[in-house]
């Protein structure tokens, strides 16, 4: 894993920490807060799962274009 993936990773993770500490001492309902924060986790994995993918197609190229 690159020095780059390592940081991007590291603010993605502070980033969802901080939104569900924030989440956790608003004052909502459980439930309301239960669902906006079950909400948020299927956006992050949707979108961490989409940069997953471009990250394997970029090295993937990058290896092909290397033994080429």
């Amino acid at each position: 894993m690159t020095t780059t993936s390592k940081i991007v990773l590291g603010i993605l993770g502070a980033a969802a920490a901080g939104v569900a500490i924030g989440m956790l001492v608003a004052p909502e309902k459980t439930k309301e807060l239960g669902e906006k924060l079950k909400s948020c986790v299927a956006d992050w994995s949707s979108d961490l799962k989409d940069q997953i993918a471009k990250t394997v197609k970029g090295v993937k190229q990058t290896a092909e274009e290397a033994t080429a």
